[in-house]
């Protein structure tokens, strides 16, 4: 499942330090001892170089910007992107509202696949403040997704030097390490990140934020059964967080234990029924459980709740694929396609159904490459059938 999680100061950190997380093959092992050693004591408030101070000349810049984010929580990032340009070019900003803004219109360019011009907004956002760690780790997000391996590690570590304590900056690192098969490395800043979790705990055991932090982590290396606990530590420190919920409801599917995930992602919705992203984790529960109805019914609440979801539109296509509905499929699929071409899940959904229509040639091309994007991607549908 792919699911937006830990609360960051952009949104873009949030997302993207679990899709790199995902991308982590098989499991780590992970010499604890050491990694305290090599890890820095990392204080509570610890927070991003450049702080926001708004200003009285930006309160249009802020009022266009804002507006640009509220149709990115519905999917339109093409709006936010018109937006965020409008509150870059408007006079008397401040830096610290620029910055803000050139982040947000990064994330946004990142979320429609323009990867190049998602790393433009970043060297504008470094342009305005070369000193702050978020901005690099969010260019390396950026370059990472472009392919640029040898860059996202050098601008990685850069955040780190700036940030020793910058959890995503390693995440990411970590990722880029093991697209260049330095897996020694990656286990070293994978080993980092749960490290700097742990201390942040010690510091402040009653904190439900920081298991949620490390339960996020902890899944992103594959390791369910820990997450699982983390998660369970914040639902007993606080019953009502509906994100506690629906994050142990990822890791439970993650484990296969899809009646757990529906019992998690039903609390979760209970709790906040706005929650788009819970209705799309329900929607998958459901359909590898078997309820292909409710599994339906959930997908088009998750739409109708944020109509240019990605991540739902793929749910759904998933469903009309179990459900034979293969001509839905087809458009479900095509249009997360639209926006990313490559992604794998997708272009291999969209040939099997193109494969039951009779078309065998759209069908052939379709899955060799997501075959080629994704090694495994055969195997993981194999798995969900």
């Amino acid at each position: 499942m792919l699911g937006e999680f830990e609360v960051g100061k952009f949104r873009l950190v949030k997302r993207g330090r679990i899709l790199l997380g995902v991308m982590i093959a098989g499991g780590v092992a992970l010499n604890a001892g050491w990694a305290r050693a090599e890890t820095p004591q990392c204080k509570l408030s610890s927070t991003p170089q450049f702080e926001t101070d708004w200003q009285g000349a930006d309160v249009m810049t802020q009022s266009v910007a804002s507006a640009g984010m509220r149709l990115a929580q519905k999917g339109y990032w093409d709006g936010e992107i018109e937006d965020e340009d409008q509150a870059l070019d408007l006079p008397g900003a401040t830096p610290n509202m620029l910055f803000d803004a050139a982040m947000s219109l990064s994330d946004a360019y990142w979320h429609e696949g323009k990867f190049p011009d998602a790393i433009a907004a970043a060297n504008t956002a470094l342009m305005t403040n070369v000193d702050d760690s978020l901005a690099y780790e969010q260019r390396a997000i950026m370059e990472f997704n472009n392919n640029d391996m040898g860059d996202t590690i050098s601008d990685a570590t850069k955040a780190l030097a700036i940030d020793p304590c910058q959890k995503e900056a390693y995440v990411t690192r970590s990722a880029a390490y093991r697209r260049e098969h330095l897996v020694g490395q990656s286990t070293a800043d994978d080993a980092r990140v749960i490290a700097i979790d742990t201390g942040f705990i010690q510091q402040n055991p009653c904190d439900k934020n920081l298991y949620m932090n490390r339960g996020f982590d902890e899944e992103g290396q594959q390791k369910y059964d820990q997450a699982i606990a983390d998660f369970t530590k914040a639902i007993s420190l606080d019953p009502k967080d509906a994100e506690a919920f629906d994050a142990r409801g990822d890791a439970y599917a993650s484990e296969g234990r899809y009646v757990d995930d529906v019992n998690d992602q039903t609390a979760a919705i209970t709790l906040d029924a706005k929650d788009a992203s819970a209705w799309n984790d329900l929607c998958e529960g459901l359909a590898e459980a078997g309820d292909l109805n409710d599994a339906m019914a959930s997908c088009n609440e998750a739409l109708t709740l944020a109509p240019r979801g990605l991540d739902f539109s793929d749910s759904r296509g998933f469903v009309d694929l179990k459900m034979k509905n293969y001509t839905q499929a087809v458009g479900d699929y095509g249009n997360v396609l639209s926006v990313d071409p490559e992604f794998a899940p997708s272009l291999y959904g969209r040939g099997l159904a193109e494969q039951a229509l009779g078309d065998l040639r759209d069908s052939t091309a379709d899955i060799e490459k997501a075959e080629q994007n994704d090694p495994n991607i055969a195997t993981d549908f194999a798995k969900q059938e």
